[in-house]
């Protein structure tokens, strides 16, 4: 695997973009200058014309495939969420639904359970971390608090069954990882002793209710414990200290 070249595309936009793969096409969701929601699609042809979805948006977007349709969750004027539709045979849904009031500051959005479910996660005014699904064809209709919070963008990342929520820790550069169980066989139940207890629990369905850090983990000589080899954890970093080392990389 390696990355290809850049390539220029017909796109302009105006704020976020949002992607998904969609019946054998690339979908690009994006706001044009007077905020119109806009798409194009790319394929083996390449990029389709520009069409609009409809609706407008003034903050935020995100997309991923359900099922045999994809979802758009776009921010409106007043800072909250709204969710689209969209399929081959119809096109965009004629109307959106609101989903979560504002003001919301940053959202992501990611598909899991054989595209049967869509996980949304987004940040409100305080800083607080909330979650919602999209099952059966339509959204919960309260979110849950994850128990976390943050100050900067974050993302989404699903691994088999599992789903993980990396976010910068609140005051620090310091990145997080919250993992989501989505299968029964990954449950474990661990006992309180003096090194584990509750907290080291795995659920279905629900969020964990610890964080561990996005960190390399390996081992050094320890010239204080008699050049021992000891465990060492070295955390990753988000933040302006990580631009300006990107920049210098």
């Amino acid at each position: 695997f390696q990355w290809g070249t850049p390539s220029k595309t017909p796109v302009e936009t105006h704020g976020d973009i949002a992607l998904a793969e969609y019946h054998g096409a690339l979908y690009l969701v994006y706001r044009d200058a007077e905020n119109n929601i806009c798409f194009r699609t790319f394929d083996s042809k390449g990029w389709s014309t520009q069409q609009k979805v409809g609706q407008s948006s003034d903050g935020k977007l995100a997309l991923a495939q359900y099922d045999d349709e994809l979802v758009l969750v776009a921010q409106g004027k007043d800072g909250g969420l709204y969710s689209l539709r969209y399929t081959l045979q119809n096109g965009w849904s004629h109307t959106q639904k609101q989903i979560a009031s504002g003001p919301v500051n940053n959202m992501a959005v990611v598909g899991f359970d054989f595209y049967r479910r869509l996980m949304l996660v987004y940040q409100d005014a305080k800083n607080d971390l909330y979650s919602l699904v999209f099952a059966k064809g339509k959204w919960a209709t309260k979110p849950t608090p994850i128990g976390q919070q943050t100050d900067a963008p974050f993302t989404l990342a699903t691994l088999g069954p599992s789903h993980y929520l990396i976010y910068k820790i609140v005051g620090s550069d310091d990145l997080n990882a919250l993992s989501y169980n989505s299968a029964a066989f990954n449950v474990v139940t661990v006992k309180q002793t003096k090194w584990s207890g509750p907290y080291d629990s795995t659920t279905k369905d629900r969020w964990s209710l610890t964080a561990f850090p996005v960190a390399r983990f390996s081992h050094v000589v320890n010239k204080a414990a008699q050049n021992k080899s000891e465990p060492l954890t070295k955390v990753y970093q988000a933040g302006s200290r990580w631009q300006r080392l990107r920049w210098k990389a």
